[in-house]
């Protein structure tokens, strides 16, 4: 995808997400720490599925 000079970001990373029908791409913040990354994220609404269930029970282990 070819982007208008004008609208040329700055650096070579982006972060590309969607928003309803639309794309929304910003560039990614030098240095970019896992935590920062993490920050800029919207929290997850979903509610996970519980990967135990239909597992049998763990053994007892003694160390």
């Amino acid at each position: 995808m070819r982007i208008p000079h004008e609208f040329e970001l700055l650096g070579d990373e982006i972060i590309l997400y969607k928003d309803g029908e639309g794309l929304i791409v910003e560039p990614v913040k030098e240095p970019t720490h896992l935590l920062e990354l993490l920050a800029m994220l919207e929290p997850i609404e979903d509610d996970f599925p519980d990967v135990d269930a239909g597992l049998p029970a763990p053994d007892d282990v003694r160390l």
